[in-house]
Order: structure tokens, then C-alpha cells, then sequence
């Protein structure tokens, strides 16, 4: 029970990739000289059931099992940073950029438009950055990430601008003790400039509306973004890397 890996399968990526999917999601290990074993025997596992792609993310300081999934095959192709961010009733936009926008329910008639920005808008991800995925089908599961948070009631999802072809969009997920975890948000490409103003409204909404805390995770390449957190008063939690095979 000490030397165990944990995984899920992913249809949802399966559905855009055309093959089957899994993602490790943790592995319990005691003792390093029971990595390799552990780890062939996982990937025994995933060649017996098809498994196209394997991905995981790793804390970049746990070194040792980075090593040994670097020896089964998995290689890093992203990295990102979990973020989190307290007090959000004492957040305010005007002490960062000023002005608020308004900010909306997403609509049906909306929905294109924000697939859109989705897949075209988007230059960072855990999949986008792996330059052996073909650039269409990270558009396509992009495109039904955005319908599959639409569909679901767990989700809530924002946008800022007319019916029908909003210039940004901000999902999320409620969670117990008043907190909300960010899951997607974007700014279409040439509306970019007002992406400061648009999270920070997205904040100050979530303050006003008793939420109290938010986590979130970001690629580390996305250097606008990790100074634009930095700036709102983000904690860096954890730096991740994504391993994928």
C-alpha cells in the first residue's frame, strides 16, 4: 500500500485525440529502489490497454520520481504554477488597474464565440506546449472543454462583452468554505490589453459575492500572466512539471 501508483482514464481528451488517454496522478513511494518497478508495471499497464498518450504532473522538487519517469519514457513539455489567493473581500481592482468591467452569465449565443477564443487564443497549455499533439486536435479539446463547462451545472462561466461575441470569458467551479477554484479564462487575441482589467473585475465580483478564496494553476511559460498574478497578490504554492509520453 506504501508503493502505489494512482490514475485516472481521461475520455474527455480521448474524445479529442483519438486515442485512449490516462493521466497518473500520483504515485505513494517509500522507498526509491521501488520506483523502477513500480513505474514498468504502470506502464505495462497502459501498453496492454492502448494507451496513446501518458501524462502526469510532478512537484519539480521531487527529482527522484521525475528521474525515473524521464527512464520509462515521459518527457517535460510544460510547467505551471499552483497559485492560490486569500481575503478576496478586501480585493480592489482600483488599486491595480482602476476600472471594473461589467460582466455577465454566459449566454447559448455566446458559447461559438468563446470556443472560439478557446481554441485560436490560447499559446500556453498542458497540451498546446507538447509540440508532438497536432495544433487542431488541442483546438478541438479546447473547444469541448468549453462546451463540456456549459453543459455542466458545476460550472459557472463569465463573460465580458456583447451577446453573441464576447471579448473574454472566465470559468470556474464553486467548492465548500467559499472558495472557487478558476479553471479557464481568456481574452480573444486583439483584445488582449483590457485581460488586466477583465481578471480583475472577475476578483472583485468573486469578493462581492462572499466568495473568500480562489485557487487556480498556470503555465510558467505564460509570462504576462505569472506577473499579472503576481501583481493581484498570488501565492505560489507548488511549481509543477508536466511529463508526457
Amino acid at each position: 500500500a506504501d508503493h502505489r501508483c494512482e490514475f485516472r482514464d481521461t475520455p474527455w481528451d480521448q474524445r479529442a485525440f483519438g486515442y485512449p488517454t490516462r493521466e497518473l496522478m500520483a504515485v505513494a513511494y517509500t522507498n526509491a529502489a521501488r520506483l523502477p518497478e513500480l513505474l514498468a508495471a504502470y506502464e505495462a499497464r497502459n501498453h496492454a490497454d492502448g494507451v496513446g498518450l501518458g501524462y502526469s504532473r510532478v512537484d519539480a522538487n521531487d527529482r527522484v520520481l521525475i528521474h525515473a519517469l524521464n527512464d520509462q519514457g515521459y518527457r517535460a513539455v510544460e510547467h505551471s504554477f499552483a497559485l492560490a489567493l486569500s481575503a478576496l473581500n478586501y480585493f480592489y481592482p482600483e488599486n491595480s488597474f482602476g476600472k471594473t468591467l461589467d460582466l455577465r452569465p454566459i449566454v447559448p449565443e455566446d458559447v461559438p464565440a468563446v470556443q472560439d477564443i478557446g481554441a485560436n487564443d490560447f499559446l500556453y497549455g498542458r497540451f498546446i506546449e507538447d509540440d508532438r499533439i497536432p495544433h487542431d486536435a488541442c483546438q478541438r479539446r479546447q473547444r469541448n472543454w468549453v462546451a463540456d463547462m456549459v453543459a455542466s451545472p458545476a460550472f459557472t462561466i463569465w463573460v465580458h462583452g456583447d451577446i453573441g461575441a464576447p471579448l473574454g470569458f472566465h470559468a470556474f467551479r464553486l467548492q465548500p468554505d467559499n472558495h472557487a477554484q478558476m479553471v479557464l479564462s481568456g481574452m480573444a487575441a486583439k483584445y488582449q490589453p483590457l485581460a488586466g482589467f477583465f481578471w480583475a473585475s472577475c476578483l472583485h465580483e468573486k469578493g462581492k459575492q462572499g466568495i473568500q478564496t480562489v485557487s487556480t494553476m498556470i503555465a510558467a511559460a505564460n509570462l504576462p500572466i505569472v506577473n499579472l498574478y503576481a501583481r493581484f497578490g498570488f501565492r505560489f504554492d507548488q511549481f509543477l512539471v508536466g511529463l508526457h509520453k
